[in-house]
């Protein structure tokens, strides 16, 4: 098999001598190679250069001594676009040498320490250039004392265990020092930001040189999924977020996943304290009933994932029965198990960890040897296998030809060596499975007569298909992070999901967190089928909402909020007509989800006690919002300001949590379809809210001056544009004016008036209470924020030349309303500016048709029929806004769509407007796949449009009418 005169090396050879006549590399050591690997053999003939490699091998470089050829190779002063590409052709000469080794010497433990280091080397240059790109951005990355914050690249794995293969992805984690500092702006030519951002963008800039794909392929294959959350996670983390990760959510695969883990480039120092920070976590010094369930049931995993492979694959040297896995998890249990109490046990790599294990007693020295033989064995066949076409791949498969040129490179010797092969291929397996089988006490041992055997699995491969499976396979399917992608993805997308690579990688993220219904601990073996579990009714009622996979992402943020909260998710998991309730919320509403998620102690008022009204009274509102406030004082969070009243800062606190509570409440029955117009009842929140909150400021502001508060003349807080019609939506702003009468003291109503609109819209945790549009002011938004009755009055009544106000300003003074009492002159000039702009707008050539429409039915000269037309179509596109608020917080696309003829409408298109109609009532949330619903939807958009349009028409006819000429206005 190595004999130069082989067709196919011959014709290599051949090339090669042409190309580099004056190499000196052995033919006796380059044939194997060829015939081992047609790939490396293609990439010689594009780099007859790099047979100087092959010169001195067999031969494993050492970390240094690669890195000193990266470093000449790819140098750090090359420009972006070609310095990944140098970076691959580097890695590639490197592995020459290192094949070369694999097929001279037979010992895959000393190629695999070469190639952990070739993987280091280049993991560490490429993090000097992404290094020196971004500080060029942002500069260099400063903790608040001043000093250098560190960044570290931790292998886990393979990697970090040294015992890497051709073509394994490297399993890695970045983490920094602190979250406490910024980047110094490159001594003002950069942008300085903040640490997290920093470091966020260092670490993509480095995954991105490693797997950028060029003529020799990526640098590396980069797998990120071990760091916490997995894909769905940050991709790096300060220290301390690492660590208060692992304290409250990190399950025993994590810690599985950390014994391996090891600092590979940047800050070593940084990762080694890391590691040690989270050794307790690790290795614990008490072996508990939880932690031998979990091991069973990361067993059965494995044992469920082997069993999928069956003979259809021949046999996965990494994942099947007998494989390397089962191997790793023999080794890595133990050592999780007993590593607390003997720190000789915490060791990376899997021979020297089988040795000390023996010196411990947990296992017999000749079943050490045995397991560290067959590790050496598999392990080749593993490298044999990815030479040939560096491909990350473990499968051997059943064709005899390539069986057998394995045999030959395993066991050689005379005659044919593949029942030598199959032989000892055999008896490593059994010894490998019969250890797995025995490192967890009271795991159920495998019915095996005879010999061992594999088991019989249904080929499910018909692409395209839900394979006739039941809804709950489906589930089960798409529940099981072990299960084959594909089958997944089309359990998933039967289950009605879309985004399908985003619902696995939830749905494992879910299943690695053990307080979540999702972990396999709460999928025992208690009967009843998929839907027996809470993660199964949960991803159920996921599929039955308009966005299940919206749905799912709100069910992890909650799972995370209620972490703690065991009551809550076994009374979800009792009364499935709450459950159905919750999740169809989170996949109808993200703005309602986000309320929920941020304030969970709402999910037992609004889903658990379920006794919440539909609809509440202003009153009633008012009453609650002083319970609010009283609850607040209670908690000790402040007192009395000695006029009755609370601190702003206690009213705000207890406003907000009111606002998110009622905004829940009247969003959940809204979307229910319990509640025909939720404007009414959105108008007396606000009301409720700012009347309150100038009642606490006039209290808070006599106390400070030191008067009685009959001293302090309240405000008249007026109410204009949709906020005085009583038709604001769940994302609208204000327009308010504050009016206070004449004799008042100006200074006093200046700083009311401020601590009002400062209070109202300042940010916190819990968000801003109301937007503020100010432009109603008689002098805009730079004007003073309160004005007396006669200057408000003289600005709209008495301007220069009888000049009539702007259109726009006409407009917002037509419902004007005073909230709440006041002084009877102050709602006489409300009344009377009312009026005169309800008649004006009838005359003034600049005013939209429809905002005149008032003065046209005070007039008497609109048909009753167009009002009735334009109310009703008025209230179903006020009811559209309001959903499309709810349900993706803009509107923009979706109106810009239904503006638009169905037949103008992409794919996406359609599913987008579907699931809009689906939220709208346009049909059952099941039933998927068809237009009728985006249709009748369009329809009834397109009817109330075109009816709005022919009443514009004929009140613009109305208003030209009776317009009065601009230059006649100014006389």
């Amino acid at each position: 098999m190595t004999d130069p005169r082989d067709p196919a090396v011959a014709q290599v050879l051949a090339r090669l001598a042409e190309l580099a006549p004056n190499h000196r590399a052995r033919a006796e050591l380059l044939a194997p190679l060829v015939l081992a690997s047609p790939y490396l053999g293609r990439f010689l003939i594009a780099h007859p250069e790099a047979l100087a490699e092959l010169e001195a091998a067999p031969v494993v470089r050492d970390r240094a001594a690669i890195a000193a050829r990266l470093a000449a190779e790819a140098p750090l002063s090359e420009p972006e676009a070609s310095f990944a590409e140098k970076l691959g052709v580097a890695r590639q000469r490197a592995l020459l040498g290192l094949a070369a080794h694999e097929l001279v010497s037979g010992d895959p433990l000393a190629t695999a320490a070469g190639l952990s280091a070739l993987a280091e080397a280049a993991i560490e240059h490429a993090l000097a250039f992404a290094t020196a790109q971004v500080q060029s951005r942002h500069g260099r990355p400063l903790t608040q004392d001043g000093a250098p914050c560190g960044a570290v690249v931790i292998a886990m794995g393979a990697l970090g265990g040294g015992e890497l293969d051709f073509a394994a992805s490297v399993d890695l984690l970045y983490a920094y020092a602190t979250d406490q500092g910024r980047t110094d702006g490159a001594r003002g030519l950069g942008t300085p930001v903040d640490l997290h951002v920093y470091h966020a963008r260092l670490f993509a800039k480095l995954t991105q040189l490693l797997t950028e794909p060029g003529e020799a392929g990526g640098a590396l294959r980069v797998d990120l999924d071990l760091r916490p959350e997995g894909r769905t996670g940050p991709l790096c983390n300060s220290a301390e977020a690492l660590e208060r990760y692992y304290e409250s959510f990190g399950h025993d695969a994590e810690r599985i996943a950390w014994i391996k883990a090891r600092a590979v480039a940047g800050d070593l120092a940084l990762g080694e304290r890391i590691i040690a920070s989270l050794e307790p976590f690790v290795f614990r010094k008490h072996l508990d009933y939880a932690f031998a369930e979990d091991l069973r049931a990361m067993k059965r995993r494995l044992d469920q994932a082997s069993a999928r492979l069956g003979h259809k694959v021949g046999f996965n040297v990494k994942l099947g029965r007998g494989g390397l896995r089962e191997l790793d998890f023999v080794v890595r249990a133990l050592q999780l198990a007993w590593g607390g109490r003997l720190p000789d046990l915490r060791t990376r790599d899997t021979r020297t960890a089988l040795q000390r294990l023996a010196l411990a007693g947990l296992v017999d020295q000749s079943e050490a040897d045995g397991l560290a033989s067959a590790h050496r064995f598999l392990l080749r066949i593993e490298h044999l296998l990815q030479l040939e076409e560096d491909r990350q791949t473990h499968v051997l498969s059943a064709d005899p030809a390539l069986r057998r040129r394995v045999a030959e490179r395993m066991v050689g010797g005379d005659g044919d060596p593949l029942p030598r092969f199959e032989e000892a291929l055999a008896e490593h397996r059994k010894r490998v499975r019969a250890a797995f089988e025995a490192v967890v006490a009271g795991a159920d041992q495998e019915r095996a007569t005879g010999e061992e055997r594999e088991p019989r699995v249904v080929a499910l491969d018909a692409p395209g298909t839900s394979f006739g499976l039941t809804v709950e396979e489906h589930l089960g399917a798409a529940l099981d992070p072990d299960a084959d992608a594909g089958l997944r993805d089309q359990a998933l997308l039967a289950l009605g999901f879309v985004r399908l690579e985003a619902a696995r990688n939830r749905i494992d993220v879910l299943a690695r967190r053990p307080d979540s219904p999702f972990h396999p601990r709460h999928a025992g073996g208690g009967g009843g089928g998929a839907l027996a579990t809470l993660g199964a009714k949960i991803l159920f009622s996921a599929s039955q909402t308009p966005d299940p996979d919206q749905a799912l992402s709100h069910v992890d943020a909650l799972l995370r909020a209620i972490r703690h909260r065991h009551a809550a998710l076994e009374q979800l998991d009792r009364d499935p007509r709450r459950l159905t309730a919750l999740v169809n919320l989170f996949g109808t509403s993200h703005f309602l989800s986000r309320l929920l998620v941020r304030s969970p102690g709402l999910l037992d008022r609004l889903v658990l006690d379920g006794k919440e009204p539909v609809t509440r009274t202003r009153h009633d509102m008012a009453r609650l919002l002083a319970a609010e406030l009283e609850l607040a004082l209670s908690a000790g969070q402040g007192g009395a300001n000695g006029q009755g009243g609370a601190p702003i800062e206690d009213f705000l606190v207890a406003a907000r949590r009111f606002q998110t509570a009622e905004i829940l409440r009247i969003g959940f029955f809204d979307l229910a379809g319990l509640v025909a117009d939720p404007s009414e009842q959105l108008s007396d929140l606000a009301e409720v809210i700012v009347l309150g909150l100038a009642d606490a400021v006039r209290r808070e502001l006599a106390a400070k001056s030191e008067r009685e508060l009959a001293e302090v003349s309240p405000l008249a807080v007026v109410a204009l544009g949709a906020f005085a019609r009583r038709e604001l939506g769940y994302r609208s702003e204000l327009e308010l004016l504050f009016l206070v009468a004449d004799d008042a003291d100006a200074a006093i109503a200046l700083r009311m008036s401020r601590a009002i609109v400062t209070a109202l819209s300042v940010s916190s945790v819990e968000g801003s209470l109301y937007r503020l549009d100010a432009r109603p002011r008689p002098t805009g938004t730079q004007g003073p924020l309160s004005v007396t009755a006669s200057r408000w009055r003289e600005h709209h009544l008495a301007r220069p030349g009888g000049a009539e106000p702007e259109a726009w300003e006409l407009a917002t003074l037509v419902h004007a309303r005073v909230l709440g009492p006041a002084r009877p002159e102050l709602q006489a000039v409300v009344s009377e500016l009312s009026d005169f702009a309800i008649d004006a707008l009838t005359r003034h050539p600049d005013a939209e048709p429809l905002v005149a429409l008032p003065g046209f039915v005070r007039q008497g000269r609109v048909a009753d029929e167009d009002v009735r037309a334009l109310d009703e179509a008025h209230r179903f596109l006020r009811r559209l806004d309001n959903r499309l608020a709810l349900v993706q917080e803009v509107g923009a696309d979706s109106l810009t769509l239904l503006a638009a003829a169905p037949a103008a409408w992409s794919a996406s298109d359609r599913d987008h407007l579907r699931r809009l109609a689906l939220r709208m009532g346009y049909g059952e949330a099941s039933a998927r796949g068809g237009d009728d619903a985006a249709v009748a939807l369009y329809k009834d958009v397109h009817r109330h449009r075109q009816v709005v349009a022919e009443v514009t028409a004929r009140l613009a006819a109305l208003a030209r009418a009776g317009a009065v000429p601009s230059e006649a206005r100014g006389n």
